[in-house]
């Protein structure tokens, strides 16, 4: 206690904050270098006391805020656990105080720092979140407004908090100009990449995925990553001509034959029937949200666009099929099928004529030309992957023989 009582007795000599800026500052550094040498116990208890005297009202402000930094110095060089809870105390007592914004700043910063590294991410965001980046007497930099929002969204993004990492990554793209970096570009795609994934854009999570997969600047286990889920996403779409078309794009990427989805890419496009356990095979190939995704009468959204895509597949085989039929193949009940049925024709998504009475739907079917054009473009696109896989392997020989 001897050290204790001397740390006091030294900090009443300077109760006033009357020294000139300089001597705070000298002042401030001798008090926190006694406080140093302290047990944590004693170290908590000289820090406290410290605070209490430089936020008095009569305390010189001009002072108080050299003393204040001196406190934040010392602080941030003390275990974590002295960090975490001297921290908290000083925001406590003085983040309402405009004065000392600056040092509420590099306190917060600290402060989220190790709530992240013990893995309370939601916390952590909180305490960012409260920096007053467009309010406050300190003015920030859009770079610095940028790299917290981004921060606070990635931090929410990781808790699974989809909702609240939204609000930060969409000011995160109000602040994206011309002048930032491609990086920071790529790591605001990635993090709305994910959101609109979680909200169920598929479509739209997928071409940001797709597009993440071919950048350069990223690792190429998060370039495979990225068009694992680009796969995943543009699958779990509903069945659109949009969503055909971007199919077609993902197969003629000839990454994708890599891939263990890459089967059952190629039976969708195909139109072809897909089978139970071949959907239990892709689901081990979803993200949990993804798996966990229903629909409002609690079919997982996987295997609704898979019964959905296998509707659609039988009008290769049957001009006119009953809804008992149509059970027996698909192995769903009778009332489920005619759910999704008239769910898709009110859609626009299937063409069909229902007959109540026979219980029975008739397909529209096809023009020939149309089928045929189909097949000419499935072509076309085979032999324009395999000129382009040339090009790729062969570059020189490709330039003399058929670019020239």
């Amino acid at each position: 206690m001897d050290e204790v009582n001397t740390f006091k007795e030294y900090l009443a000599l300077v109760s006033g904050g009357q020294g000139t800026f300089r001597e705070s500052g000298e002042q401030g550094k001798v008090l926190m270098d006694m406080c140093r040498q302290l047990p944590e116990e004693q170290q908590l208890e000289c820090l406290r006391a410290y605070l209490e005297v430089i936020l008095r009202e009569n305390f010189n402000i001009v002072a108080a805020r050299q003393y204040c930094s001196e406190f934040v110095t010392a602080v941030l060089s003390m275990s974590p656990s002295v960090q975490k809870q001297m921290i908290s105390y000083a925001l406590d007592k003085i983040q309402n105080r405009i004065s000392f914004e600056e040092q509420t700043y590099v306190l917060r910063m600290r402060l989220a720092e190790e709530l992240e590294n013990d893995q309370e991410w939601v916390a952590a965001a909180k305490v960012l979140s409260q920096i007053p980046l467009d309010s406050g007497q300190k003015q920030y930099g859009k770079d610095t407004k940028q790299e917290i929002n981004m921060k606070i969204g990635r931090l929410y993004l990781t808790a699974e908090e989809y909702v609240e990492a939204e609000n930060y990554i969409q000011r995160v793209g109000m602040l994206i100009d011309e002048a930032t970096p491609e990086e920071f570009r790529i790591q605001h795609s990635a993090a709305f990449a994910r959101i609109q994934d979680y909200r169920r854009k598929y479509i739209e999570a997928a071409q940001r995925y797709h597009r993440l997969s071919s950048e350069k600047l990223v690792a190429e286990s998060e370039r495979t990553q990225a068009l694992k889920s680009a796969v995943n996403c543009v699958l779990l779409a509903p069945s659109t001509p949009q969503r055909s078309r971007f199919l077609a794009v993902l197969l003629k990427d000839e990454r994708t034959f890599t891939l263990a989805q890459y089967g059952f890419l190629r039976k969708v496009l195909d139109g072809k029937t897909i089978k139970r356990a071949e959907i239990d095979l892709f689901a081990q190939n979803l993200q949990p949200h993804q798996r966990e995704a229903l629909t409002a009468d609690g079919t997982s959204l996987l295997e609704r666009n898979v019964l959905e895509h296998n509707i659609l597949s039988t009008k290769k085989y049957f001009r006119v099929a009953s809804f008992q039929a149509l059970s027996r193949l698909l192995d769903i009940p009778v009332d489920k099928v005619e759910k999704i049925i008239v769910h898709m024709v009110a859609e626009d998504r299937l063409k069909v004529r229902i007959n109540h009475i026979t219980n029975s739907v008739t397909f529209d079917q096809e023009h020939a030309l149309n089928i045929w054009d189909k097949k000419l473009e499935s072509i076309c696109a085979q032999v324009n992957r395999a000129v382009e896989a040339i090009a790729t392997r062969h570059p020189q020989w490709y330039e003399s023989t058929i670019a020239s």
